[in-house]
Parts: structure tokens; sequence; C-alpha cells
């Protein structure tokens, strides 16, 4: 690849650069958080992070200081079970112990009832006009502007002024907090106020009006409802004597007499007619048995018959069976005397006619006897079959009423019905009225206070450690966003991984800041008169950055800078080992970012290394190295360019620009000379080219100080002429902006852009704790560790732009 090519890809390389964060991004896996980045830029902007939380905590304990401790004062309820319905109920339990099963959703309302009760205006009121709370300063309306309205309202009381009460009711919820306990029946109430025994006052003045506020709407809704019903009960009472009445008529058309049924003359005679039909019936057959045997006329079987009926209660005569009896026994008698007189004596004796005599006399009693009972068992019999026919009719007859009975037993159960409703409603009604007003007690008494407020020993306000806390955390959160904020918007150059990413070229090295020990060294070498016009002005640059004069330089041989700069000239050796360049100009985008302190170190310690350096300052207009060295100005680069002799170099004339700096053995000082005119027709001359080349042959290296790149030509004109550049950036004051723009303008010129050097290193940044621990620069940075490292990036970006 030619060196034009090499200089077009490298131009198209910074061209499509990506800025610092995507070539990070880029570097890593994109689906893993950069934990180490944002690290980073937390303890980078640390100062930020510090200085929000230490400003919002002063301004939390400021805010302490300044607020008015109030007090909290707590008290605890417990709403009881729901009330019951009677007052026989109130004394009673279930067997699980509670006297009405709760459902969970009327719970909840029952709760929210209750909280919002609590908070309501009413009772708000109440407690403010019974404590006066609206005349104490807590609650004083005090409105900032006072028009003729809010002062006319000012004067009101608090009933009649709108305004005054808006704001009453503002500041007493503000103050109040009613808060269920989960899972419980329970109601924490709290109040704060300045004075702790007011607060306490004010929460047991709530709860006791809460109380007396919820027995006075049960009790006179109790009231009310009692009221309704006594009016109601005239009515029910006229509507039971009615429904009585009604059933008395309709029991005495059914023939029911009595409350209750079993009274019932109609069944009762169906009942009676029923069994005297079945006895009518019994004794016909029994007269119609003893009647048929009569009719034999067997007196000994008539007898027998009438004796057995006898026994049955049939009787036929008080009498006739012992008469009959008797015959017969009179006639057996006198058969066994006539039977004897016979068998004794002849047909003719007398005795035994009269015998025969008396015996006929017997039987003819007997047969009419017999005659007479067979006459009264027909007369029986006819009498009991008209006995039966009259007990069947009479239970027809009952029959036939019955069933009359039965179609109005329909009507006589409505009305008793209707009756015993009427006189169940009656009787309801009878005793809620009589117990309202005991119930009305029982019922409101479902909230029970736990504990009563005491006056609190500790304000609850303001909470100092917790103000703290939040404050604190607060302040840190800010100053975290603030930083993620900062550092987004902050386009300057802090870390050499970013440099390197969007130059595209490598970090030679990086120089530390050391201001304490450039000023010490510098007191040392300079005059006492000169301390702080050069200490002030020129050592340190508009930016602060440090320009270790010559001398330090040599007396502090073992500081961190020449470490550094050591590192820097390794890396510049072995960046082409095989043709080292010899001609470098050392430039930055901007003024103050080091370039002329780089310059002369760096050819310190290239002459440290045993070589010839010569050390130029082209800066025409400011000649800063010049200055910085007490050189003369009379004579330098400027005069040797305007000198029109051929030989510049054996001019006797121009003899007098070299200086040989006596500190440091081989190095060789060309100052600017007086500032010319035309700078930048000087530094593009031929005898500029000329005087290179004739450098090149005498010395070893030639290290060019030029001006800033941006701004002015003088820097672009001259890198075309050099073997290389090194851009130096400063930390945290070259920005990308600026860098990228510099290097673009010496890559189109053809300048061979080689390395970037990153002066003013804060040694405390977290950026270059990152830098030095990844690359194990702990120590001094001219270890052999470092120049490697450096020289491996540069030899890899190198590759990596061919």
């Amino acid at each position: 690849m030619t060196r034009n090519d090499n200089h077009h890809g490298t131009a198209l390389a910074i061209r499509h650069a990506p800025n610092a964060s995507r070539m990070l991004q880029a570097s890593k896996d994109e689906s893993v958080f950069d934990v180490a980045g944002v690290l980073l830029l937390l303890s980078r902007r640390r100062k930020w992070i510090f200085g929000s939380a230490l400003f919002f905590t002063a301004l939390a304990g400021l805010l302490c200081v300044v607020m008015t401790p109030r007090y909290k004062a707590i008290a605890t309820i417990e709403l009881l079970k729901q009330e019951v319905g009677t007052l026989a109920e109130a004394g009673q339990s279930d067997s699980s112990g509670s006297t009405q099963a709760d459902d969970a959703l009327n719970f909840s309302l029952s709760l929210q009832t209750q909280v919002a009760l609590l908070q309501s205006d009413a009772l708000a009121l109440q407690v403010i006009k019974e404590l006066n709370l609206a005349e104490t300063d807590d609650f004083q309306y005090k409105p900032l502007i006072k028009t003729k309205e809010v002062r006319s309202n000012m004067a009101l009381p608090i009933d009649q002024s709108a305004i005054k009460r808006t704001y009453v009711l503002k500041r007493w919820s503000k103050h109040l907090k009613v808060d269920p306990v989960a899972g419980t029946r329970v109601i924490k109430i709290s109040f704060s106020h300045p004075d702790p025994n007011m607060s306490a006052q004010i929460v047991n003045r709530l709860l006791a009006d809460f109380v007396e506020y919820r027995y006075q709407v049960r009790y006179n809704a109790m009231e009310r409802s009692a009221e309704s019903l006594r009016s109601k009960l005239a009515g029910i009472r006229a509507q039971v004597k009615d429904s009585q009445t009604h059933l008395v008529q309709v029991q005495k058309d059914t023939g029911v007499y009595g409350p209750d049924q079993d009274h019932n003359i109609i069944i009762a005679r169906l009942e009676q007619l029923n069994t005297a039909a079945a006895d009518a019936h019994s004794n016909r057959a029994a007269e119609e048995a003893i009647y048929n045997l009569a009719r034999s006329g067997n007196p000994e079987l008539v007898a027998g018959l009438v004796a057995g009926s006898n026994q049955t209660g049939n009787s036929q005569g008080n009498n006739a069976p012992t008469l009959l009896i008797g015959l017969r026994q009179q006639e057996a008698d006198l058969n066994g005397q006539y039977a004897e007189a016979a068998s004794r004596y002849g047909p003719d004796n007398p005795r035994l006619i009269q015998l025969k005599n008396k015996l006929e006399v017997a039987r003819y009693e007997i047969k009419s006897e017999t005659a007479r009972i067979v006459g009264r068992a027909r007369q029986d019999y006819l009498a009991a079959v008209a006995a039966e026919v009259a007990a069947n009719g009479a239970l027809e007859d009952q029959k036939r009423l019955a069933s009359e009975m039965d179609e109005k037993t329909i009507d006589l159960e409505i009305a008793k019905h209707e009756a015993d409703s009427a006189r169940d409603v009656y009787q309801h009604l009878l005793k809620q009225v009589s117990e309202s007003p005991i119930l009305a007690g029982v019922r409101s008494t479902e909230v029970n206070i736990v504990d009563t407020a005491v006056p609190p020993g500790l304000p609850s306000s303001p909470i100092v450690p917790l103000y703290l806390g939040l404050a604190f955390l607060l302040g840190t959160t800010m100053g975290v966003g603030a930083a993620f904020v900062r550092d987004s918007i902050d386009s300057t150059l802090r870390n050499p991984e970013d440099i390197e990413a969007i130059t595209q070229l490598p970090v030679l090295g990086v120089i530390p800041r050391s201001r304490s020990m450039a000023r010490s060294l510098w007191s040392k070498l300079q005059p006492k008169d000169d301390q702080r016009s050069f200490a002030g002005n020129l050592l340190f640059g508009r930016n602060g950055s440090a320009y270790l004069p010559l001398g330090g330089a040599l007396s502090s041989s073992n500081s961190q800078v020449m470490e550094a700069f050591r590192s820097v000239r390794t890396a510049v050796l072995l960046s082409r080992p095989d043709n080292p360049r010899r001609v470098l100009m050392i430039s930055s985008a901007l003024p103050g970012e080091g370039k002329s302190f780089s310059s002369l170190h760096l050819a310190s310690v290239l002459a440290q290394n045993g070589a010839s350096v010569l050390l130029v300052d082209a800066d025409l207009r400011r000649s800063t190295l010049t200055q910085n060295l007490k050189m003369p100005l009379s004579v330098g680069l400027s005069t040797l360019l305007s000198n029109e002799s051929s030989t510049l170099l054996s001019n006797e004339s121009c003899q007098g620009a070299y200086q040989q700096v006596e500190e440091v053995s081989g190095l060789t000082f060309l100052g600017a000379g007086l500032v010319a005119s035309n700078p930048a027709e000087l530094l593009g001359s031929k005898k500029m080219a000329q005087l290179i080349a004739g450098w090149r042959e005498e010395y070893d290296f030639v290290v060019i100080d030029s001006p800033a790149i941006l701004g002015v030509t003088d820097a672009a004109i001259l890198s075309a002429v050099v073997d290389g550049v090194m851009v130096v950036v400063r930390f945290a004051v070259s920005t990308r902006q600026s860098i990228l723009r510099a290097i673009r303008l010496l890559v189109d010129v053809g300048a061979q852009c080689f390395g970037v050097l990153v002066n003013g290193m804060d040694l405390q940044s977290a950026d270059y704790a990152s830098y030095s621990g990844e690359y194990g620069l702990a120590g001094y940075h001219g270890s052999p560790i470092a120049s490697t490292a450096a020289s491996s990036r540069s030899q890899a970006l190198q590759e990596e732009r061919l």
C-alpha cells in the first residue's frame, strides 16, 4: 500500500469512527450489562453524587431544625360482633361462641363504615367545637392575603364561615389517621398535635363522641321503630278481635265449641248413636233367639233360656224364671210322690188321686207360665226390633249432619289459621314494643374502646433519622441521575480506550498530572522575582497544564512524569523498529493541552537515551517553549526561515539560534525567534523543507513543537514534511469533536499520525485506576510492561489501519 493509499484509508477510518460508547459497546457482548462501565462512571462522577447526597441531607437536617415537633396520641377500638335480633337472643351464644354468623363481605362493609364515620366532617366539627380548636394556633385560619371577604370570614364562627370551616377540616384530616389492623376487628386512631396533652385529649374526645353518636343513632332508630309499631298495634288488635269473632261464629255453625275441635257435639253424638245402634242390634239378636226357643213350648228349655238371658242382662221378668223353676221342681216332687204312692197304693187311693190332681195343677201352671214367658219373649223381641230400627235411623241422621259438618271444616280451618296468624303477629309486635327501649341499649354497644389515648413522651415528627436517611437516599439517587446526565453530555476525553476507539490511533503513553511537583521544582530553579509570574501564567498555562521545566526533568529523573515519558519513548521507538521515525511533530487540537510540555520532555528522554536530539519551537505565534526555557527571542526558527542565505546551518548570523541545553547532554534547542507576520508561509516554504533535511542528517531525532492544529494552518502545513505526528490529548479537557476534527485535518494533508499522547491524567481518577489496572501499570509507566503494552497496541492498530 502506498503512502497516499495509507492516508486515504486512515481518513476513511477516522470519518467512520464511532463514538467512545459505541466502540466500547461493540467490544463487548451487547446482551451483557456493562457493570464495570457503570461503576467507572459513578466513580468518575463521585463528587456529583456526594455533593447531591450532602446537599439533600443538609437540607433535611435544616428542615428538621425549623419544623415544629408534633406528638401523636394513639387509641385502639374493637368492633364487636353484629348485634342480635331480640332481647332473648342477646344473652345466648351458638355452638361456635358467637352471637351471629358474620359474613366476610358484611364485616368488610361494616369496618369501612366505621372508618368513614370516624373520618366524617360532622364528628370532626363536633370535637373542634367542644375543644375550641378553631381558636388555637394549630387550627387558626391565617391567610397570607387578607381581602375584605377573608377578614369578614375570619370574624365569623366556624359554622357560618365556609372558608374557615374548610381550612379547619383540612387541617384536621391532615393530622387524623384511622387505620384498620389487617386480619383483626381492631382500628387504630391517632392524631398529631404540637401539644402532647392536647393530642391525647382530641383522640379521647373523638372516641367518646363516636360512641355517643353510635348510641344515639341506634337508640333514635329503635324509638322511631317502636313508635311505628305502636301506631300499627291498635289496628292489628282490632284485626285479631275480628278474626277471633269470625272463628267463634264458624265454630257455632259447625257445632264445635271451645278452642279445640275435640269438643264437636256432632261428632260426639255420632259416636253415641253408633254405640246405641250396635247395642240395639245385639239386643234384638238376643231377643230374637229367646223368642224362637220359647216358641218350641219346652218348659225345661224355656226355663234354661230365660235363666241364661237373665244372666246376660236380657231379663224377661223379675220372678218368671224362679216361678217356672219352682213349678218345675214342684212337678218333679209331685211325680216322685205320685210314683211312690202308685207303687204303694192302688189307683183309687185318695192319696194317689190327690197327688194326681196336684200334679195336673202343677203341669197346668207350668204350661200357663210357659205360655206367658213365650208372650213376654215375643214382646221383648218386637221391642228390640223397634229399638234397633230407631237407633239405625238416628245414626243415619247423625251421619248426614257429620257429612255436612265436613264441608264446613275447611272454613273452620281457614278461620282458625287467620285467627292464629293475627294473634302471633300481635304478640310479636307487642313483644318488640315492650323490648325496644332495652334492646336499643343492647344494640348500641358494638364498639369497645380497648386502649385510650395517653400523652406521648416523644415527638412523632420530625423523625430525624428517617428524614436524614430518606434525604440521603434521595440525594444519592439524584446525584447518580445527574452523574449519568452529566456524563452523557460530557464530550471530553477521559479514558485511553475511548481515545483509541475515537481516533483509531494507539495511545503511546499516559502522562500523570503533577502540579505540586512542578511548582516545587520551578520554585527552586527560578529567581524569586520571577516565580509568581512564570508559575502563575506560563508553567501551568491557561487550563492548568503542567510544563515541567528542564531542570525539573533532570532533577526528577525517577518521577512518575519522567517514567511516563520514558514509556512514550519506548512506544515511539518500537512503533516502527526497522525504520524509526526521526522527525517528530508534537501538536494538539487546541492550545493549552500540553503539546509544548510533551515536546520538551520527549526530547529530554530521547537525549537521555544517548541520541542527539534537536528540540524545535515551531510555534511562531506564541513561542511557549522559548519563553518557558528563558531562551532569547531575537534569533530562532523565524530568523532561519527569513534568512535569504542558502547555507542556513553554516551562516554565522544564524548560529546563535541553536542553543545547547547544558542540563541534558545531547539536547539542542531551536527557539521560535521573533514573531513573524506570515508564519504559515514560512513553515510551508522550501527553506523549512531544507532545514528539516539538514536536521535529519545532523541529528538522530528532531522533536518539533507546533502550534495547535485547529484555528491556524501552521500545524497542517508542517505535518506534511515530518516523519510522524503525535497528537497530545488533555485528560478531561480535550473534546471528542476537537480531536476528531484535528486528526481529520492532518489526514487530509497526508500527515502520518502514528499515536496519541494522553496528558494531565488525574492519578486519583477512576479512569486512571481502570487503565493502570487493566495493563498492569500500578507502578511507573516506564516499566517494560508498559512499554511492551503500548508498542503492542500501536502495532495492532497500525495493522488494523493497513
